[in-house]
């Protein structure tokens, strides 16, 4: 088994961000609404409790994408 080239900055890539961010979201949903329902009204009727959850969900959606696209920078660094 072999690692692909640019294995070891895994950490730097936008859907590592995305799926660890939007999946924190989702695993720690019961927290957030309980967060949620302690804020006060006026920032609660911005919007609706259930966009948690799909904000999370969307975050996870977008690493698929990111991870097609290249990171000129990154790039450039694993492949010298």
């Amino acid at each position: 088994m072999k690692f692909v080239a640019g294995a070891k900055y895994w950490y730097r890539y936008w859907s590592t961000w995305l799926v660890t961010a939007g999946s924190s979201i989702v695993a720690f949903a019961p927290e957030l609404v309980d967060i949620y329902r302690n804020l006060p009204v006026e920032i609660q009727a911005t919007f609706p409790e259930e966009w948690l959850r799909y904000f999370g969900l969307t975050l996870v959606a977008l690493s698929i994408p990111a991870k097609l696209i290249r990171q000129q920078k990154l790039h450039e660094k694993v492949h010298v």
